[in-house]
């Protein structure tokens, strides 16, 4: 079965039940998270916890494509999935950059522990942007290694940007539940 086939063959049934499980399960972590401390926003490290969050459910979509031969990863990262694109050996089913990406997700999880302002892994957005600017402008043509290091260091940057989107709808969830307490 090729590639392609693979993400088309997912049922409705399946997407919603992922895009479920993905757009809620973090947001319950980093609400409990909040909970558990004291109601207290300054103890919530959403880096953290979105990252953890996110490896468990790409592992577990990565097994679950291994047992249903369905491209579940596919279609998490929205990836075109085209084989000029994607390394021999690949067994997510995912291109070079998509690749990459993932890597950078679970890179996140060991630069989550780190004490740094986390804002400055959003300039791991910039080489896959020009690369992919570059590309689309001109007559350059990137590689697969270009394009794998490229979705690593966009990956984590990726990953912030869930983060704070995920912490502040939290924030806003507490927010408006208080009128109703």
């Amino acid at each position: 079965m090729k590639k392609k086939e693979l993400s088309q063959n997912i049922t409705i049934l399946e997407r919603i039940v992922m895009f479920l499980i993905i757009s809620n399960v973090p947001i319950i972590f980093i609400l409990r998270a909040f909970i558990m401390s004291n109601f207290s926003w300054e103890e919530v490290n959403a880096f953290k916890i979105v990252s953890i969050t996110y490896s468990i459910i790409i592992t577990t979509l990565f097994i679950l494509q291994l047992i249903f031969n369905k491209s579940y990863l596919g279609l998490l990262m929205g990836c075109h999935q085209k084989q000029s694109r994607t390394f021999a050996f690949d067994y997510l089913g995912l291109c070079a950059r998509c690749s990459g990406i993932l890597i950078g997700f679970f890179l996140m999880i060991l630069i989550s522990f780190l004490k740094i302002n986390m804002l400055y892994l959003l300039i791991g957005a910039i080489p896959l942007l020009l690369d992919g600017i570059i590309q689309r402008f001109t007559k350059y043509r990137s590689n697969n290694f270009r394009r794998l290091i490229t979705g690593v260091f966009f990956g984590p940057a990726l990953m912030v940007a869930t983060s704070f989107f995920y912490l502040y709808s939290g924030k806003l969830i507490v927010f408006i539940a208080r009128f109703f307490v």
